[in-house]
């Protein structure tokens, strides 16, 4: 019930986005200032629909599609670690608003389906792994999962499992970044600083150990404000870490001079056309946020927030 009510809503907001769009497009000619939106993603693949519960896949042909816009529309997209600077204030040439293409939890589809249609038109994206996974022929343990999903996983394990650390590092050498996801996507919040400072810490060092390069970005796992999966402790901790930027799940744009520890991203769903997508990119769905925070009030979050990881992480030299 509480997954077929909240599709209606988002069939309901979608169809008022783009009676909108016109109006917003008109509004925006008078705006100046510049503007960032971090685009989330999570698997790429052709699993079936989503029925129970959503899994934010994107199916391979229209992920292929947005990239193809993106690249013929000559979008500024850029890497995590230039909107950190943009975020602190230096300016950058390009259009007034920017886009930057993030992925969550990684699983090898990102590696077998995204990763080559990136290449192909040559856009920049960043991989949030969780390093207790990757590696390991593992399926993730921190979402639930409906009957079709878990039948595509059994039937199609590949695209289910972890990435390994040679996908990440070939994925590095050709362009891609590689960002920290902790160790077993665990809410922050629901550790102890000993436990959050292991999380962040652990999975940085590992990470910059087995590929050989600096790691300065991290997504909060759930990354809800409303739920507090972060905090300013958990922001001091990342601080201490060495992260220079943060991603949460809170919906919107990003602007110079915000805080760049609690970055808003705009999910990308299977049920979005290339119109719906066009639409998030340029911000006509920005006001969603208010139904997003208001959903979340409300309604308790049915993800295995509290639950005991199973697989290890190896420890650093």
């Amino acid at each position: 019930m509480r997954f077929y009510l909240k599709r209606m809503l988002q069939k309901g907001m979608k169809r008022l986005v783009r009676l909108s769009y016109p109006f917003y497009l008109f509004f925006d000619l008078f705006k100046r200032e510049e503007e960032a939106r971090v685009l989330m993603y999570h698997k790429v693949s052709n699993l079936p629909p989503e029925e129970k519960v959503p899994y934010c896949n994107v199916s391979i042909d229209a992920f292929e599609a947005q990239m193809k816009y993106l690249a013929e529309n000559k979008i500024e997209v850029l890497t995590l670690k230039g909107l950190g600077h943009w975020l602190r204030g230096e300016r950058l040439p390009g259009s007034r608003k920017k886009v930057v293409l993030t992925f969550d939890d990684g699983f090898r589809d990102n590696y077998l389906y995204a990763y080559p249609i990136l290449k192909k038109y040559r856009l920049p994206a960043t991989f949030f792994v969780i390093v207790g996974y990757t590696g390991r022929q593992d399926f993730f343990e921190h979402l639930q999962w409906d009957a079709p999903a878990l039948a595509d996983r059994e039937a199609h394990p590949d695209h289910w499992l972890p990435m390994t650390w040679e996908m990440l590092n070939e994925m590095k050498q050709n362009g891609m970044s590689i960002g920290s996801h902790t160790c077993s996507h665990r809410s922050l919040s629901t550790l102890n600083r000993a436990e959050t400072a292991e999380e962040v810490g652990h999975s940085k060092k590992i990470l910059e150990e087995r590929l050989q390069a600096a790691v300065s970005s991290f997504s909060y796992p759930f990354g809800s404000p409303i739920y507090g999966d972060f905090n300013p402790a958990t922001e001091e901790a990342l601080k201490k870490a060495g992260y220079a930027v943060a991603c949460t799940t809170g919906w919107g744009a990003n602007q110079m001079g915000d805080n760049p520890y609690t970055l808003k991203r705009i999910p990308i769903y299977d049920h979005d056309t290339l119109f719906d997508f066009k639409c998030k990119i340029d911000g006509a769905s920005d006001w969603v946020e208010k139904f997003k925070s208001l959903w979340q009030r409300f309604v308790r979050r049915e993800d295995k927030v509290d639950f005991t990881p199973t697989v290890g992480v190896e420890k650093a030299s």
